[in-house]
């Protein structure tokens, strides 16, 4: 049989991977949504050398 205390030091870790990872999701999209608000006026923020860009200008 295996030892529970081994079974809950597993599901720990897990929970731990789980959160870091929900944790890193959350901060990639209020990045995101941060720099769509932040640059309303540029649309080409973070585009370079695109002929899109040339023709906005």
């Amino acid at each position: 049989m295996t030892d529970l205390g081994q079974i809950e030091r597993v599901m720990y870790i897990q929970y731990i991977i789980v959160i870091a990872i929900l944790l890193f999701a959350i901060g990639y999209v209020v990045r995101s949504l941060w720099r769509t608000f932040r640059c309303t006026h540029n649309r080409c923020e973070g585009c370079d050398g695109c002929s899109l860009h040339k023709k906005v200008k």
